[in-house]
């Protein structure tokens, strides 16, 4: 969702506030000498350059220049395994979640902890989403479909629902034959 939202440049940097009327300066409050564009804030500037460039050796030698964050991302998506971009990912939500710490008077924090906590929430995403492929690999579920009768046969699907607090109940019925014809139809309620 992090992605999406940066690739659409749906995140509040000052100069998307700036555009709207929120704020009146919509420079870098890290830097101070850019406009804080998405692309800046997540690639381009000196402080978040620091922390890519501890990551993956791939992104350290990548030269991407964009305003925007979709440029970049398209240059990550066709430079990098899929391993590799899933950090990038999380790095990238790391860096956003940062750089709001420090506008809203938290401690600016160390490149070093950006990339760990990154790290840490993928290696928990990964294993999460192992458990959850080992849980539904374990757990068959069976659908049932509708079926005609066979031939000089007819087949009656019906239902029930009961409503002990209010004291109602409903059975629903319906009788078919082999050629799809409707017999029946038949609905009870109240007991």
């Amino acid at each position: 969702m992090f992605t999406w939202r940066a690739c659409s440049e749906a995140l509040p940097t000052l100069s998307n506030l700036q555009k709207r009327k929120v704020v009146e300066d919509g420079h870098c409050p890290v830097c101070k000498t850019n406009i804080e564009t998405l692309g800046h804030v997540l690639w381009g500037c000196c402080a978040t350059r620091d922390i890519w460039g501890q990551g993956c050796k791939k992104i350290q030698k990548m030269l991407v220049h964009s305003m925007n964050f979709l440029g970049i991302w398209d240059q990550l998506v066709k430079n990098l395994q899929q391993d590799e971009l899933e950090e990038a990912a999380m790095v990238a939500r790391h860096i956003w979640t940062r750089r709001n710490e420090f506008v809203h008077g938290k401690e600016f924090r160390h490149p070093n902890s950006v990339l760990r906590r990154a790290r840490e929430d993928l290696q928990l995403f990964r294993r999460t989403k192992q458990t959850q492929l080992t849980n539904s690999e374990s757990h068959t579920v069976s659908i049932n479909t509708w079926k005609k009768p066979l031939d000089g046969n007819y087949k009656l699907n019906w239902e029930e629902a009961i409503d002990d607090a209010r004291g109602k109940i409903s059975v629903g019925a319906i009788l078919r034959t082999t050629r799809d014809w409707l017999l029946g139809l038949s609905e009870l309620g109240n007991c």
